[in-house]
């Protein structure tokens, strides 16, 4: 289980914030080696796993699987959805904040949003977004 309360910051930013970060802090807390973490994952050396915790490449999605069982997290822990390490999140939240990684015009294609029983338009969906970022900055909740 990951011990991601003790998180430091370094200039109020998440150190754990990178999927590198996280590999690097799981492996540490349970003391392995990058060539056992390896070796658990079946690679044939320790430089792709090195690649990841540097953040200069990133595991594909069955590595990412793999990665979850070997460190006993979730998936959605090791792809920054969620701070809980052991939290799931559903399909449709999972959707959600994928869409909110994504510029407002994305957002826009990707979504269809009705208010009475009328799809929104693209220039609606923007005022919209911009409405909920704007109340979140009064608000003080970013």
């Amino acid at each position: 289980m990951c011990k991601c309360d003790n998180v430091s910051l370094e200039g109020g930013v998440n150190t754990l914030s990178t999927l590198g970060n996280k590999l690097k802090q799981l492996r540490r807390e349970k003391r392995w080696t990058l060539a056992e973490v390896a070796e658990k994952l079946g690679l044939r050396g320790h430089s792709t796993y090195s690649n990841w915790e540097y953040d200069r490449t990133q595991p594909d999605a069955e590595m990412i699987a793999k990665l979850s069982k070997v460190y006993s997290v979730s998936t959605d822990f090791l792809l920054g959805r969620t701070e809980d390490p052991n939290h799931n999140l559903s399909e449709d939240a999972k959707t959600i904040i994928d869409i909110l990684n994504l510029t407002d015009e994305e957002i826009s294609e990707q979504i269809d949003l009705v208010v009475d029983g009328e799809k929104l338009t693209q220039e609606e969906l923007l005022r919209f977004i911009a409405y909920v970022r704007t109340e979140r900055q009064l608000r003080g909740l970013k």
